[in-house]
């Protein structure tokens, strides 16, 4: 191919913006070397350089961008062309020679006299051609250094191409295909030279093994994570153990004063049972946010669920769109023959190019190229149920980043499995131009396919998928915990059913009801396991045996057992501690201390305010005069059956 550098030929022109480079042939030809016998092996050399640095520059010419950079350093190679020609002595009186064929004419014209030819200087023909050489040798450093600053600066003001105007990225943008680092790729050139037969066979074997670690993948995502943690029969489950269990008076808390119901609403870990319900109903709540208030409120799962699946949606899409670009890119390309082609860079490095492929190998990409896609569609569903039927929060995040893994397998058995010619020709093949998109004021079909898709799939998942969960998911919150919770009931020997409410005790140990109940606790649990010091706050038994007879006994009973002999229990028994808490009073340590109240009516169990009678009666039935006939004691409750024999056989 001849470039017309510096002025047009005849019929042709520069494009009015004076960035295209006219092209009269298919193929630029510098002369044939072995026809210049006399020129010295330097210049040889130079003009070598100088082809491959042309060859090398065309065919990087992917869009008009790059021929206006090229433009700008052919010009320096006609000056140094020019050059040449003066110092040989055939320089025509019209100027320096316009393009490459004009110097081709001049340099075979300088053939004849080469041999020991002088100039009238006294320097030969050789040289002078050996100077010509360093020359060239020095514009060709200049010239690198050259190319880079014109990319430092192509996107300023006032260099070559001044990117402000409206249509010069119109005219100048193109898409380049880069060859991933996949097994995907290196399937592609799969039973070339390039990789030998078991090289090939290695790489079939890797493709497969990629298949099935897909697959599976995929399948199990499909057919086993997509079912809904939340279905009708959580909902009748739920039903079920709130009419059952949750209000049953044999799992009502004594110690609170609470229903089961009321523990699992609260949120209360101390619970032994119920766990499962009071788990679901965690992840329920958050999921919700019904105990969120303000900005918090807006942070609910299923915001976060459809901010996951539009993230997950965008991996997937990426990939399908880097699928269909390398079939953009491939169909681009000639089609006559497998060519891969070695070009040498300047600074002696160099990469790949894929020149051609055949028909019958595109059409096997084309084959792997639809199953890819077909892949992705599936694993995007699969996906998106997975996260949709999702309510834990934290799961949510977690497995839109497990879902990414299955994208990424065949890049992983690439870097793990694929061999060393396979890694190094794909990753140093240069990227192939494809074809454009329709544009539009700068919106191309594409973008703008993907932008409107996203929105429009986000909506279709919401109200296809994603609200008839949260639908199931409020009323499963609503059967679990809906409605009133303060309240017990149990059948009665008629089966009739019998209801009680029941109201949170409220105080300064809120994990049990009675104070010197909690303290009798800690003080257990801060002793050693030999009790080398007395209880102050409890009674310990000879083994769990004879407590639990002791604990089952009835209140008659204990107060007998407490008064075997109608006296005082001594100051400082364990038993005062209760009596304190009942009158608020810490000063209580003696039986004389309890005489007001031995006259006061009490229930206990039925009015907390009047159970002091029947405890200081239980304390101190002498003080009380419960033996005595002659006492003015009108409630007896309290004092055991012996103090009333007495009273009544003085």
């Amino acid at each position: 191919m001849a470039f017309f550098i510096c002025q047009p030929g005849e019929g042709e022109a520069l494009s009015p913006d004076g960035v295209e480079i006219v092209q009269r042939h298919d193929d630029f030809t510098l002369p044939d070397l072995e026809e210049l016998a006399p020129v010295p092996q330097r210049i040889k050399v130079a003009l070598e350089n100088l082809e491959g640095r042309l060859r090398a520059d065309f065919a990087a010419l992917h869009c008009r961008d790059d021929l206006q950079l090229l433009r700008g350093e052919l010009c320096k190679i006609t000056g140094l062309l020019g050059s040449l020609a003066t110092h040989i002595g055939q320089t025509t009186s019209a100027g320096l020679p316009s393009d490459v064929d004009e110097f081709v004419q001049a340099l075979e014209k300088s053939k004849e006299g080469a041999d020991g030819g002088s100039d009238g200087t006294g320097r030969t023909r050789v040289t002078q051609l050996n100077e010509v050489a360093v020359l060239a040798e020095a514009d060709s450093r200049v010239t690198n250094t050259t190319r880079q600053s014109l990319y430092d600066t192509s996107s300023k003001r006032g260099s070559m191409m001044n990117v402000s105007r409206h249509d010069v990225l119109q005219k100048h943008t193109c898409e380049m295909y880069q060859f991933e680092e996949s097994t995907w790729t290196t399937i592609a050139f799969a039973f070339t030279p390039c990789y030998g037969f078991w090289g090939s066979l290695h790489v079939l074997a890797t493709a497969l093994f990629n298949v099935l670690i897909q697959g599976f993948f995929g399948l199990m995502v499909f057919y086993t994570l997509t079912k809904p943690q939340v279905t009708e029969k959580t909902i009748q489950q739920a039903e079920r153990w709130r009419m059952t269990t949750g209000h049953a008076l044999t799992h009502y808390d004594r110690a609170l004063n609470y229903s089961l119901v009321a523990r699992v609403c609260s949120k209360d870990d101390s619970l032994h049972i119920s766990g499962t319900q009071m788990e679901l109903f965690k992840n329920i709540d958050a999921y919700l946010g019904t105990s969120s208030s303000g900005i918090e409120s807006y942070m609910t799962g299923d915001m976060l669920c459809l901010t996951v699946i539009a993230c997950w949606s965008l991996m997937v899409l990426q990939e399908i769109l880097k699928v269909l670009d390398l079939l953009r890119g491939l169909i681009s390309i000639p089609h006559h023959g497998m060519e891969i082609m070695r070009v040498v860079n300047d600074d002696r490095s160099s990469h790949y190019e894929l020149a051609s492929l055949s028909r019958c190998r595109l059409a096997l990409l084309s084959i792997i190229i639809t199953y890819r896609v077909f892949f992705c569609i599936l694993v995007l569903y699969g996906g998106v149920l997975f996260l949709v039927n999702t309510i834990k929060l934290e799961d949510l995040i977690l497995n839109a980043v497990a879902l990414e893994v299955i994208l990424h397998v065949d890049k992983l058995i690439f870097h793990s499995l694929s061999a060393t010619p396979a890694k190094h020709l794909v990753s140093h093949l240069a990227p192939i131009k494809m074809k454009q998109w329709p544009r539009w004021y700068g919106l191309d079909v594409k973008a703008a396919t993907a932008t409107l898709l996203l929105p429009i799939m986000l909506c279709t998942i919401y109200y296809g998928e994603l609200k008839p969960i949260i639908a199931d998911v409020t009323s499963v919150s609503s059967e679990l915990c809906g409605g009133n919770h303060d309240f017990v009931w149990s059948p009665d020997a008629r089966n009739v059913a019998i209801m009680s409410p029941t109201e949170a005790v409220q105080g300064a140990v809120q994990h049990m009801r009675s104070k010197a109940q909690a303290e009798a606790v800690k003080e257990a649990i801060s002793m050693t396991a030999g009790r080398s010091q007395p209880a102050m706050h409890s009674i310990w038994m000879q083994d769990a045996n004879v407590m639990s007879f002791t604990a089952a006994a009835s209140l008659s009973e204990r107060i007998d057992e407490t008064q075997p002999n109608c006296m005082d229990l001594p100051a400082g028994r364990a038993e005062f501690k209760y009596m304190q808490e009942l009158t608020d009073n810490t000063s209580l340590r003696e039986c004389k201390d309890l005489l007001h109240w031995c006259f006061k009516p009490s229930r206990l169990d039925w009015h907390r305010d009047t159970d002091k009678g029947l405890m200081a009666r239980i304390l101190c039935p002498e003080t009380c005069g419960c033996a005595d006939p002659f006492s003015p004691l009108l409630f007896t409750a309290g004092c055991s059956r012996h103090c009333s024999n007495e009273a009544k056989n003085p």
